[in-house]
């Protein structure tokens, strides 16, 4: 894997529709690489592993908080180049969930009304 770059940073936040903060982490207000609708994203790569420890993400919380109040923080780890894992509070994913299951009821439910059932 090559050394990590801003460039190798911006594409990992394009792909998960983030936009890349202008010298993140240098600036007194934007804090964290990217956000999204919903996120404020750190971005780390490392060769083999990636030491996660309760100072790390309360730093990566802090940030958010100081770029965006109303947003979540999280976390995309790139490891060896090719594995990509995103880190999210857990009361986060099950709100998200929760939004998704009453999604696809109000799909199911217009559905329904319109006749055309979900199929199985």
């Amino acid at each position: 894997m090559d050394k990590p770059t801003i460039k190798s940073e911006r594409r990992i936040l394009k792909d998960y529709g983030a936009t890349p903060h202008p010298r993140s982490g240098r600036g007194h207000f934007l804090k964290a690489d990217g956000s999204d609708s919903q996120f404020v994203w750190d971005v780390k790569e490392a060769e083999k592993s990636f030491r996660l420890t309760q100072d790390v993400w309360k730093k990566i919380c802090s940030d958010a908080y100081h770029t965006d109040p109303y947003k979540d923080p999280g976390l995309i780890i790139v490891l060896g180049g090719k594995t990509e894992l995103v880190l999210i509070e857990a009361m986060v994913l099950k709100h998200l969930r929760q939004d998704i299951e009453g999604l696809r009821s109000e799909i199911d439910h217009l559905r329904r009304h319109q006749g055309t059932e979900r199929p199985e």
